[in-house]
């Protein structure tokens, strides 16, 4: 074989143990490393929704629509409402002194679904009907009777 020919077999040769040497201690792509290594994804564990407290109006929101279109309240005393959210969008529930949207008298957090409820509490409200909305979706809005 001419010596040309040999050193590029040796050369050949060479880089392929070096090559293979790299490769096993994950320097190739082989083995990730350190920053780009596969996260595991942890599984989320259903937790229990939380019961609803005495008294609590219970709201639900499902199709973007809410499971009813009015509420009650009792005059100077704080509206504890349960709202589960089954879409997966933000909802909340939103209310104002009437329809025209005019004086916002409580907001609750936005929140994604589904299957998540918050608890929210309205501050005591002087008898009279008030309007419920949803701050993203008005489509979705009902009457607030304080009694």
């Amino acid at each position: 074989m001419p010596r040309p020919a040999l050193r590029a077999a040796a050369f050949v040769a060479v880089l392929l143990v070096v090559l293979t040497a790299c490769d096993a201690v994950g320097g190739l792509g082989g083995s990730p490393t350190p920053e780009n290594t596969p996260r595991a994804v942890p599984t989320p564990r259903p937790t229990p929704l939380p019961s609803p407290p005495a008294g609590a109006v219970i709201l639900d929101a499902t199709g973007r629509q809410y499971s009813t279109a009015v509420i009650n309240g009792v005059a100077g005393v704080p509206t504890i409402i349960y709202f589960t959210n089954n879409d997966d969008v933000n909802h909340n529930v939103t209310i104002y002194r009437n329809a025209s949207k005019d004086l916002e008298l409580f907001r609750g957090d936005l929140f994604v679904g589904p299957d998540r409820t918050v608890i929210y509490e309205v501050p005591a409200l002087p008898a009279g009907e008030y309007y419920f909305s949803d701050f993203q979706f008005p489509s979705m809005h009902g009457t607030f009777i304080v009694r």
